[in-house]
């Protein structure tokens, strides 16, 4: 194994089921036999979670457990972990903090067909303390004057989601005339 394989993804299985289950989260575990599930080889693993709080779909959590670890919350957000003890954990703090509702997913959508121009983790005291632009200070694209300048040119949307709906907020930046 090189520096960021330390295990393979699978053999964490039982560990991400035991987090689920001590946050008494419903999961499936799905593998390449299944049919919606047919992207992944032999032994990698896909945990779909879905949102008991709306049938929204946009709002399920998928795992995969491939040569990486990967975490994705709807359309809008995902990450990647290396096979690190350090990744791995993480992904844990991740996970627990969507579940525990105390992490969401912080998109950009810009422009009047509000196309995607970024996402990022956002915590639930950021969210509610902090505006849209402190929050995604440091978190943009390279240039992230250019960045801040097509939300005022383009108009933009800012939307936090978090596992439980009812604490979404969305930010709207009317476009500068």
């Amino acid at each position: 194994m090189n520096e960021f394989y330390e295990f393979e993804s699978w053999d964490k299985l039982d560990e991400i089921r035991l987090i689920l289950n001590r946050l008494n989260v419903r999961y499936v575990v799905h593998r390449h036999d299944d049919e919606e599930f047919s992207y992944l080889n032999d032994n990698e693993i896909c945990v779909k979670i879905p949102n008991p709080y709306t049938d929204d779909t946009n709002r399920t959590v998928f795992i995969d457990l491939q040569d990486e670890i990967s975490l994705f919350f709807g359309a809008e957000w995902h990450a990647h972990y290396y096979l690190t003890e350090e990744d791995y954990r993480e992904f844990c703090e991740t996970l627990s903090g969507f579940m525990k509702n105390e992490l969401c997913s912080a998109a950009v959508f810009i422009g009047e067909d509000l196309h995607w121009g970024g996402s990022m983790l956002a915590d639930r005291k950021s969210v509610s303390e902090k505006s849209a632009e402190e929050i995604f200070a440091g978190n943009t694209p390279s240039d992230a004057n250019d960045f801040k300048q097509s939300w005022e040119e383009k108009g933009a949307e800012v939307r936090f989601r978090f596992w439980n709906p009812k604490d979404d907020k969305m930010v709207v930046f009317e476009r500068k005339r």
